[in-house]
C-alpha cells in the first residue's frame, strides 16, 4: 500500500465503531489497498459497501460503506462489488468531477481572487494584496516545505498551525491582528520567518493536502507531540476538505486536545467536530455578524466585546489572556460555555 492508503487502513482500524459511522474509500487508490480496507470493514467492522459517489470533501468518487453486514460481500473481491454498485454521474475511467463541483471550485477561486481586490486598500494600514504575492514568490521559488508549529506571545509552549490571514478566511476582519504578526519584519516574505512559514503553510493546505496530512500526522505521531494544540491563530478553514483534514488528524491521535476558532461556519457544518473528545471547536462572533443557529447547538461560541455586542449571554468565561496558564478554551464545548474577548 501507499502510504496514505496505509495511514487510511490504520485509521478505520482503529477508530470505526460500526454501529456509529459510514467510511468511505476512494475509488482511486490501489486494488490492494481497496481490498483489505473492504475486507476489513465488511469482516471486522460488520460493514457492506452500499454506493461509489462523489465525496465532496475527498474531492473524488468513494466506495461508500454502511453499518450493517451483508453476508454475500464477506471475501469478495472489491472489483465485483464496485461493479455491483449504484453508480451516479461519473465516467468509469478517470472519474471526472461532477459540472457542478468543477463550478463551484471556480467560483470559489473567483470570490477569493474579488475579497483580495476589495481589500487591497483598507483601514488596517496593511497592503493585502502582499499575501498573495507571497503566495506567487515561494511557488515560484520551487522551495515550499512543511514548517512545524511553534508557540507565539499568547499561547506560550503551546504550539500552533497558522495559514495566512485573509486569503483563508471570509474576508477582512476590521483591525485583524493576525496582520501585524503577518508583516511584522516588512513584506519581504524571503526575510520574514513568520511570513514565510505562513505562506508555504497556506500552499500545501490548498495544493497538498494529502501530502500536508502526512506530515502532520507524523509531527503528531512523535515525541514532540503536544498535549495541547492550537489550530489558527492566523488562518481559518478555507475548504470542506481541509477541515476534513483536521478531524481526521485529531481522531487519530486523542492524546493531544485541539482548540480551533472559525469563522467559515460552512465549512464546518456536517464534519462531527462536536463528536470528538479531544477537539473544542469555538465559533467567532463577531460584533453584527450572525451566528447559525444550527451550529449554536453543538458548539460554544468565542464573543468579541469593542463596546456595541450586546448578545453576550450573561454567565461567560472571561479570557484572562494567557493560554498556557488558562486552557479553559480547550474545554468549552464540552462545559457548555462561551468565552468573551475584549478588544485590545
Amino acid at each position: 500500500m501507499k502510504r496514505n492508503e496505509r495511514n487510511d487502513y490504520n485509521y478505520i482500524r482503529k477508530t470505526v465503531v460500526s454501529d456509529t459511522i459510514n467510511v468511505d474509500i476512494p475509488v482511486t487508490y490501489t486494488k490492494e489497498a481497496r481490498q483489505a480496507m473492504h475486507d476489513l470493514l465488511t469482516i471486522e467492522k460488520s460493514m457492506h459497501a452500499t454506493v461509489i459517489e462523489w465525496n465532496d470533501i475527498r474531492k473524488e468518487y468513494c466506495i461508500g460503506y454502511a453499518p450493517g453486514r451483508r453476508q454475500e460481500q464477506e471475501n469478495a473481491d472489491i472489483d465485483v462489488i464496485m461493479s455491483g454498485l449504484r453508480k451516479t454521474d461519473y465516467t468509469w475511467n478517470g472519474y471526472k468531477k461532477p459540472e457542478e463541483t468543477t463550478t463551484n471550485n471556480n467560483d470559489e477561486k473567483e470570490m477569493e481572487e474579488t475579497t483580495m481586490k476589495t481589500t487591497t486598500t483598507n483601514k488596517t494600514g496593511y497592503d493585502v494584496s502582499k499575501l498573495t504575492d507571497a503566495m506567487r514568490i515561494r511557488e515560484a521559488s520551487g522551495e515550499v516545505t512543511f514548517h512545524a508549529p511553534r508557540g507565539n506571545d499568547k499561547t506560550g509552549i503551546i504550539p500552533c498551525w497558522n495559514l495566512l490571514p485573509v486569503v483563508t478566511c471570509k474576508g477582512l476582519c476590521p483591525g485583524c491582528y493576525a496582520l501585524k504578526n503577518a508583516f511584522r519584519c516588512g513584506y519581504d516574505v524571503n526575510k520574514s520567518s513568520v511570513l514565510k512559514a505562513w505562506t508555504d503553510n497556506t500552499i500545501l493546505a490548498k495544493t497538498d493536502i494529502e501530502g500536508l496530512y502526512e506530515k502532520l500526522d507524523e509531527y503528531f505521531s512523535s515525541m514532540a507531540a503536544p498535549r495541547y494544540f492550537r489550530i489558527h491563530a492566523s488562518g481559518d478553514f478555507f475548504s470542506k476538505a481541509y477541515a476534513y483534514m483536521w478531524f481526521r488528524i485529531a481522531q487519530n491521535h486523542p492524546e493531544t486536545r485541539f482548540l480551533a476558532f472559525t469563522k467559515q461556519f460552512d465549512n464546518v457544518r456536517g464534519i462531527p467536530f462536536c463528536k470528538l473528545d479531544n477537539f473544542s471547536l469555538v465559533l467567532s462572533a463577531w460584533p453584527g455578524k450572525p451566528i447559525p443557529e444550527d451550529l449554536t447547538e453543538l458548539y460554544s461560541v468565542a464573543w468579541m466585546q469593542d463596546g456595541t455586542e450586546d448578545r453576550i449571554p450573561e454567565k461567560v468565561f472571561e479570557c484572562p489572556g494567557n493560554c498556557q496558564t488558562c486552557g479553559a478554551c480547550w474545554t468549552l464545548s464540552k462545559e457548555g460555555r462561551d468565552v468573551c474577548f475584549h478588544k485590545h
